[in-house]
């Protein structure tokens, strides 16, 4: 009896480290599947990271890129972007559910807002007849045009991030403010981004181009093919034409990479002032920053002048 008892204790210790090994190896498979799926996760965020720094504020979309309105056949884009506006971009093998949550998104944050006009989305790789169905069946009542990704490098290599993303882009096609919305950050994240882009739009004030008794000797500088990493320099001619004296509220860029300074005290009647800037250009690509001189009044508001050229 006792012989038949140490047989089925061995018996039982041999089932027991056997279950004991096979929780083993699948929890390191487990384990496993997790690094595995953090990498990725990781991998894809330091991509996002990688694309909006490689182009937010620094790059600026072709004066001839073309796009298909639903119902007025082939557009340039700045034909559409007069003024500041806010896009959604997706296409066609990014997920469906994303874009739509996205669309949904942007509908509830911008809802309480006078800025509906200032939304336009870019899709790609459908058909026209395609984006009217998915404009139709979900009830989008933001205006879509088609565009080309091979047209444009910037479109080219943001569609690598296979989910749809929204950006800023402003009359001179520069682009600004890129971001990837998230679910897991959906709570805290993307309300945040929304809310500073609906500030942003609203403090849009009247620009001018000629404020009373100020004359810009140019208000677009081109500098034409310059050197990546080297300083630039150069200055600007601000003219008083008037019979009083004009104050200026502040001189900025919309750079970090363009400093610029300016005496910003009153300036005399038949008097002019220089406004001078250096400018550092990192990437190698077409550029345009700007230069905004703000007056106090509420009749002049702000000239704005541009740094343009391409950077080798």
């Amino acid at each position: 009896m006792k012989k038949y008892i140490v047989y089925f204790v061995l018996i039982g210790m041999i089932i027991m480290n056997i279950i004991f090994i096979c929780n083993i190896k699948k929890n390191k498979q487990n384990l496993g599947n997790i690094i595995l799926s953090s990498k990725e996760t990781f991998t894809d965020i330091a991509k996002r990271v990688a694309m909006h720094s490689d182009y937010c504020g620094t790059s600026i979309l072709e004066d001839s890129l073309s796009i298909q309105s639903l119902t007025k056949g082939e557009l340039l884009l700045k034909q559409v972007i007069s003024e500041k506006k806010f896009v959604i971009y997706f296409n066609k093998n990014q997920c469906d559910d994303c874009i739509r949550k996205l669309i949904m998104e942007v509908e509830n944050a911008f809802n309480n807002s006078d800025l509906n006009e200032r939304i336009i989305l870019l899709a790609s790789n459908y058909s026209i007849r395609e984006l009217m169905v998915f404009k139709k069946t979900n009830h989008i009542h933001y205006p879509i045009f088609l565009i080309e990704d091979n047209n444009s490098s910037f479109f080219c290599k943001m569609s690598q991030s296979n989910q749809p993303f929204s950006f800023v882009i402003d009359s001179t096609l520069q682009i600004g403010n890129i971001f990837f919305p998230d679910e897991k950050t959906k709570l805290y994240l993307n309300s945040r981004y929304y809310n500073n882009i609906i500030s942003e739009l609203n403090s849009l004030g009247t620009e001018i181009s000629n404020p009373s008794d100020i004359i810009i000797d140019k208000t677009v500088v081109n500098l034409g093919k310059i050197k990546i990493r080297k300083k630039y320099s150069g200055s600007i001619k601000v003219t008083n034409i008037g019979n009083t004296s004009v104050d200026f509220k502040s001189i900025s860029s919309n750079c970090s990479c363009l400093h610029v300074f300016m005496d910003t005290r009153s300036l005399m009647p038949d008097s002019s002032r220089f406004i001078h800037f250096d400018i550092i250009i990192m990437n190698k690509d077409k550029f345009s920053k700007s230069i905004v001189l703000e007056f106090p009044s509420k009749k002049d508001k702000f000239i704005t002048m541009w740094i343009e050229g391409i950077a080798k």
